[in-house]
């Protein structure tokens, strides 16, 4: 009896259909571990923590001279001051001793400093005259170092499950020492059906009349091959209901997804969709696409099998607009999207080298009711491989460009994350450990950029992120769509000396920063875009004070001189509602 197609649905809602399904049956594909210089263009199946801070140990930017900032104030052309050289640091190396009032050690680009040094004078600021250094420019604390955990703190999160490896992650990865990780390799069995098919010989001959050489597993093959995948291609399978029941029950025991090809219209032979409806589940049976409407989506035992149709250019089709798409939602496979370019809107300025052509990585958050993505310049030094790591695409900012690129300007943003428009966005303040540590821990396929309350209201206003965290002080009315929490977190200011000389410069966008900056001063900075930097250099005493959530660790002798309470508010989408509420119950512990 013939199966006419009545009622087709839209391929996007049967996706959307099938991977809710799936997701509710706790639908896990395989996994493996893999070198992570192999990896790319996979998927991790695990969230990756950061364990070791990047650097270490703090290294020269440039080649140049490592000295105590303050023995060169004043210095210019007419009145260089003047230097005892001590030694020299090639790259690969750390000269660990302290330097005296004076002297001044040379250093290659990426060698580690004195430890009591602060700030290393470039080359072409200095001349080098018989065992002396004469110094035309005075620098200042910290200029051309790179500071430890400038670029990842222990506990950051370096990639979320269902990022897909991209070679800049995979040298993220490597920073840590990390070799492999586990990535989704989903394996999907590929059977060809029809009585009339034949396996193609290797000889270049003409079938029988009545029969044709079966072409489309090998092309559907084709097209998956670039996805992470393993395939298997059964033999042919006959119209016959049990061979075709036998052959997906032996698949579903080994695979992750089944490909029927064939069989799947009106046809009295058709009879692939009676198979799978009698051992799961149909999802749709007709999709409005030309070629490719007979296309059958179904779950049996918890997998996805999907009937295409038997003609190549229709079983093409749909692997590519439905079963593609698929592995993608599924976080099992990276989008078929080629490299390109995004139109994005930043949110904060940008701006480049003196003299030079400067690009730089930028998060994109979820595109909300513009058309430009709002994106988020991400401060990324030369040496900085993790910052690189997680920017979704790249802007490049001309030369000379007087005042750089401020916020809203419109700029095209070539592709680096084409997964980018897949994943969560949170845009909070600054976080303890364990609030990372909890949301690691999850699972969840978020990305979260702590860029402070400042920038978290603009991507909220925007309604560009699943998540905001944000200071109560600053009342948002929650747009449309979005849902409130509120919690209170416990921040200590933890101080180590008395007249404390070296503070976290946290994002002046944080609420963080403000607060600290009304308890404490000091004379010295030190970047640092999270408490966890901030936690693990007062920790090794390049910090005396720190202001810093009650959660994160702290040094046994330092003394908290102070604590208070700070009310965070925290803006969620429904979809991310588990995710919201683990911040709220980690921050307040």
């Amino acid at each position: 009896m013939r199966r006419i197609l009545h009622s087709l649905m839209e391929p996007e809602t049967a996706i959307t259909k099938m991977i809710k399904e799936l997701l509710g049956a706790g639908y896990k594909p395989s996994t493996i571990l893999s070198e992570v210089g192999r990896a790319a263009g996979c998927i991790l199946a695990e969230t990756i923590q950061a364990a070791v801070p990047v650097p270490h140990f703090p290294r020269s930017i440039m080649d140049g001279y490592a000295v105590r900032y303050e023995d060169t104030l004043g210095a210019d052309y007419s009145s260089p001051r003047r230097l005892r050289l001590v030694g020299r640091a090639r790259i690969g190396e750390y000269w660990s001793r302290p330097i005296g009032p004076g002297e001044a050690v040379e250093v290659d680009t990426g060698a580690g400093i004195p430890p009591n040094a602060t700030a290393v004078v470039p080359v072409e600021h200095a001349e080098e005259r018989d065992g002396w250094i004469l110094v035309y420019e005075e620098a200042g604390f910290g200029d051309n170092v790179a500071w430890p955990c400038s670029d990842a703190s222990p506990g950051d999160i370096i990639a979320p499950r269902g990022t897909p490896v991209t070679p800049a992650l995979a040298a993220a990865l490597s920073a840590q020492g990390i070799t492999k990780a586990r990535i989704y390799r989903p394996k999907i069995t590929i059977i060809p059906t029809g009585v009339e098919l034949l396996e193609p010989t290797g000889k270049p001959e003409t079938p029988p009349p009545g029969k044709v050489y079966e072409s489309s597993s090998r092309a559907v093959e084709a097209m998956l091959q670039s996805c992470c995948v393993d395939i298997e291609r059964a033999g042919i399978v006959p119209d016959d209901e049990e061979a075709l029941r036998q052959a997906l029950r032996e698949a579903l025991e080994t695979s992750d997804m089944v490909l029927f090809i064939g069989g799947t219209s009106a046809g009295t032979e058709d009879i692939v969709y009676r198979v799978v409806a009698d051992e799961g589940i149909i999802i749709a049976h007709g999709l409005k696409l030309k070629p490719g409407k007979p296309t059958i989506l179904a779950i049996v035992a918890g997998k996805p099998v999907i009937g295409l149709p038997g003609n190549p250019a229709s079983a093409l089709n749909v692997t590519e607009k439905v079963v593609l798409k698929i592995l993608a939602e599924a976080a099992m496979a990276p989008p078929r999207q080629a490299a390109g370019t995004v139109k994005a809107e930043l949110l904060a300025p940008a701006f480049p080298a003196r003299g030079r052509h400067t690009t730089r990585p930028v998060l994109l958050l979820e595109p909300g009711e513009g058309t430009a993505a709002p994106a988020i310049p991400l401060p990324c030094e030369s040496y900085m491989i993790t910052c690189f790591s997680r920017g979704d695409a790249e802007i490049t900012i001309p030369a000379g460009l007087h005042g750089g690129l401020e916020p809203g300007a419109i700029v095209t943003a070539a592709l680096l994350n084409p997964y980018w428009r897949n994943t969560r966005v949170i845009v909070a303040e600054l976080l303890g450990r364990k609030t990372l540590n909890a949301i690691a821990s999850s699972g969840a396929r978020v990305k979260i950029l702590e860029a402070g309350s400042q920038l978290a209201i603009e991507a909220l206003q925007r309604r560009a992120c699943s998540i905001a965290v944000i200071d109560s002080e600053d009342e948002v009315e929650p747009p449309p769509g979005y849902e409130v929490i509120e919690t209170t977190r416990t921040l200590k200011l933890v101080t180590r000396s008395r007249n404390p000389a070296t503070l976290p410069a946290y994002p002046p966008t944080s609420t963080l920063a403000r607060i600290q900056s009304s308890l404490i001063h000091a004379k010295h900075y030190i970047p640092c875009s999270t408490t966890r930097a901030a936690a693990w250099l007062l920790a090794n005493g390049y910090l005396d004070a720190a202001l810093l959530p009650a959660t994160d660790n702290t040094p046994e002798e330092a003394a908290t001189a102070t604590t208070l309470r700070q009310r965070l508010t925290i803006y969620y989408r429904r979809e991310a509602r588990e995710v919201a509420e683990t911040i709220a119950s980690t921050e307040a512990v």
